[in-house]
């Protein structure tokens, strides 16, 4: 699936791909493997195949990959170091969010969406 890279930890404890800038890397960093992107699209259906010809049609989505690292890595200087390699076109941080709620009102269970000023139950939803 992964033209050049191999896809998953080695028995070194990190993926080796056999290209050097990447192993320095990858060992540095203990990169953990290497997802596509869109990788899920590709094993959904028996045709799913015709997704991959189409990302490699439309000018290598098949090759825009998901690197996986330990928790402790510092992911700023992990992608610019992977910027830097010619082999890499673009590299950036995946930013992800989470839902906090510090509201003892809040009851997940039995979500109420209300207006303060109105009485209760005068919302429609």
């Amino acid at each position: 699936m992964i033209p050049v890279l191999s896809s998953s930890t080695s028995p070194v404890g990190y993926v080796v791909t056999g290209i050097p800038s990447f192993d320095a890397l990858n060992q540095y960093y203990s990169i953990k493997s290497y997802r596509p992107l869109f990788g899920h699209l590709y094993h959904t259906r028996s045709d799913s195949d015709q997704f991959m010809e189409r990302h490699k049609a439309w000018g290598g989505f098949h090759l825009w990959l998901e690197v996986i690292v330990d928790d402790k890595t510092d992911i700023i200087d992990a992608v610019m170091q992977f910027s830097a390699l010619s082999e890499v076109d673009f590299a950036e941080p995946e930013y992800r969010k989470r839902l906090v709620i510090n509201d003892a009102k809040f009851n997940s269970a039995n979500l109420v969406i209300s207006n303060e000023n109105e009485p209760e139950g005068a919302l429609d939803a």
